[in-house]
């Protein structure tokens, strides 16, 4: 899934556990993944950018640096994180790698639109298992050592004990020192969970930008595959095309030639050679024959690979995506850090009271032993540890005077020290044993989420180590796709017009050769008759006005009382004659046309029933009730191919123009005698025809078809 190209923010450890609970309501993991990636980048305002791969640590950017190149910035990345440069791949959290043209804006963006940048190691890449142990041992943190034993029970049997028991001053002194001892203890344990609570809430955000890391490297492959699959599919329209072309070309080859080879060049043609085949470079047919076949092999081989290959990358990056959902089990690690905070924020609640208590304990004592407060809590350091215990001697010995005064308060005295003796009890009974048992959880769980880390680092290796592979793959297949769109490319250029398909060409050529003939000289006859038929229509009209003209010059003229002398010309005179008619044109006929076309037909039969055809049924004869074209049979054969198809093509245009030559004539004087025939329009009759010619010849032209 990719994301918005938008520049993000990066993540706070400080807030991304405000971000764990909504986490938990998300099922899916490549879900997860996202909603944390948008959390980084809508949360964060002033934290650095860059973030090791392997172990999701974020980098401490001098930002004081000055950088201009891209190596530059290797190299001081380098004294950071320890990783060499050469070793160094930098990626974006859109998938991208780190070019030079964008270290400007990476390194000069701030707040909401600074970069997450990834620094992946590449030499973990196939690293051994030493090494990987050496990677563990340094980028896996550790827990904080236990805190040292503490008996409260025992502290306060041994008061009960002591030979100041009936000492007042001496047992404060001692309550004193045991409340310091609490306070001591309560507060290491504190400090140790509140380190290993910062130290989970650091473990969970690393895996989270660790699982980011592998994310951005998943999404950089998927980037990859989808742009070889498509190139792929781009070559794979252009080189079928062509492999169909050629390979239909090879199958027909043989036969095209077998077909010139029986086919006799017409006499009236006056060549030299005396068949088709005569005119064909079988040399030069063999090179082409030969460099075609060469081809399609390749492109078969060479398609097969690549769909082999895109199919098997496909499925393995499918089962990468399970895999790692299932290594990086992020709402686990939520819950996980919502228990720790969780339990840790109960042991600063009965730190808090451990606190309070303490301050009402020294106000009681302060009372009984007639010492400021002040004085005591001068010497009680409720958050240093360093002070407590230090001077537990608070008293003098007491004096005569002070014995005195003390008497008069025995009573009020041990009643006080009755009060602290049982809060002591408490203590030491609940609270310090409740917050013991929250230090014990925590560093449980944080045991847990170490351990975590540790095979989330081995799982980040073996699936990047695949990523590795599949990149590689992918790398290779574009190679091959190169090859094989180089190769289809030569032979383009080489052969713009394959010299296979000149076999079918020179065959066409010379069938649509005797159909021009033939048309030509049809197209001279019909011209040459209704030229005559013309001027036979126009001498007639011509003969009748001048027998008009006669009887009105013999006639009528004598009885005028003046002469018009224009009236004695004779009538204007109509001439009809055909020029440019090439009698030399080769005296090819309808039945060489005929005869060609069955040849064809009884070349192509054999051809198809080598190859297994089945028999033509009755109505699928080689030569059609006066038909010159090629039979349905060798129209099936031919047509397997677009070549092919473009010829069939060209012959049955100029074959229907040369039997419909006389219909064409025809049709030009029906349109001419439009104006005069009935509306209803009608197929044209015999007087349709001469109607033009003002109905009065009684001779039909040659090209009416009821002639």
């Amino acid at each position: 899934m990719t994301l918005p190209k938008k520049k993000g923010r990066i993540p706070d450890p400080s807030i991304l556990h405000f971000l764990l609970p909504f986490s938990l309501f998300l099922r899916s993991s490549r879900l997860c993944s996202v909603f944390l990636q948008v959390s980084f980048c809508f949360l964060l305002f002033c934290c650095m950018k860059i973030y090791r791969a392997e172990s999701g640590q974020h980098v401490h950017w001098p930002r004081s640096v000055s950088i201009h190149t891209l190596d530059e910035f290797k190299q001081e990345l380098e004294k950071c994180t320890g990783v060499p440069a050469s070793n160094q791949i930098l990626m974006t959290s859109f998938g991208q790698q780190v070019k030079q043209e964008q270290l400007d804006d990476i390194l000069r963006a701030t707040g909401k639109d600074e970069y997450i940048i990834f620094c992946y190691d590449r030499y973990y890449l196939g690293a051994s298992r030493e090494e990987i142990s050496t990677l563990l041992d340094v980028d896996v943190p550790s827990v904080q050592p236990e805190v040292k034993p503490f008996d409260a029970k025992q502290l306060i049997k041994a008061i009960a004990k002591s030979p100041s028991a009936n000492n007042i001053p001496g047992q404060c002194q001692q309550y004193l020192d045991m409340f310091a001892q609490f306070d001591s203890h309560s507060q290491a344990l504190l400090e140790t969970i509140n380190q290993h609570t910062q130290l989970a809430r650091t473990v969970v955000e690393e895996q989270k930008a660790q699982r980011m890391a592998l994310n951005v490297a998943f999404e950089n492959l998927d980037t990859h595959y989808r742009l070889i699959e498509k190139n792929v599919q781009v070559f794979y329209e252009g080189a079928d095309k062509e492999y169909a072309r050629q390979s239909t070309l090879l199958e027909s080859t043989d036969a095209d030639v077998a077909i010139l080879r029986s086919i006799r060049i017409h006499p009236a043609f006056g060549q030299s050679r005396t068949h088709l085949i005569d005119f064909l470079d079988m040399e030069q047919l063999d090179t082409s024959r030969h460099d075609a076949s060469e081809l399609c092999q390749n492109i078969d081989f060479a398609m097969q690979q690549l769909r082999d290959v895109i199919n098997e990358l496909k499925h393995h990056e499918d089962d990468l995506q399970r895999q790692i959902d299932e290594d990086h089990d992020l709402q686990t690690l939520d819950a996980l850090l919502v228990e720790t905070i969780d339990i840790k924020d109960r042991a600063q609640f009965l730190r808090d009271k451990i606190k309070r208590d303490l301050h009402r304990i020294y106000e009681r004592i302060a009372n009984v032993i007639h010492v400021p407060l002040s004085t005591l809590l001068a010497t009680l350091s409720l958050d240093d540890l360093g002070s407590m215990g230090k001077d537990t001697s608070l008293f003098d010995p007491p004096s005569s005077s002070a014995g005195a005064r003390d008497n008069g308060a025995n009573g009020g005295g041990k009643k006080a020290l009755e009060a602290i003796h049982s809060l002591a009890d408490i203590h030491a009974t609940d609270y310090l044993a409740k917050i013991s048992s929250y230090e014990l959880a925590i560093r449980q769980v944080l045991t847990k989420l170490i351990a975590i880390k540790r095979q989330s680092i081995l799982a980040f290796l073996k699936n990047m180590n695949v990523i590795s592979q599949l990149q590689s793959n992918i790398m290779q297949s574009q190679q091959v796709l190169n090859a094989a769109r180089q190769q289809l490319t030569e032979f383009q250029q080489k052969y713009d017009t394959s010299y296979l398909e000149t076999c079918r060409h020179i065959l066409f050529a010379y069938g649509a050769l005797l159909i021009e003939v033939v048309r030509r000289r049809e197209f001279a006859k019909i011209l040459k008759e209704n030229a005559t038929l013309m001027a036979d229509v126009v001498g007639g009209f011509k003969e009748k006005e001048d027998d008009r003209r006669d009887y009105f010059r013999h006639d009528i003229t004598m009885t005028l009382p003046f002469k018009i002398p224009a009236l004695t010309n004779a009538a204007p005179q109509c001439e009809i004659s055909t020029a440019n008619v090439d009698e030399s044109i080769p005296q090819i006929t309808h039945q060489d046309i005929i005869d060609f076309v069955s040849l064809l037909d009884q070349a192509y039969a054999r051809t198809m029933a080598k190859g297994g055809a089945p028999r033509s049924r009755g109505k699928d004869r080689l030569m059609q009730p006066n038909s010159t074209g090629p039979s349905p049979r060798t129209r099936k054969l031919i047509t397997t191919d677009s070549y092919g198809q473009n010829l069939l093509q060209l012959l049955n245009s100029m074959n229907m123009q040369l039997d419909g030559l006389a219909d064409e004539f025809l049709a030009l004087i029906h349109a001419t005698c439009k104006p005069y025939k009935k509306k209803k329009e009608k197929r044209a009759t015999h007087a349709d025809c001469v109607f033009f010619f003002l109905q009065f010849s009684t001779r039909c032209p040659a090209v009416c078809p009821h002639h």
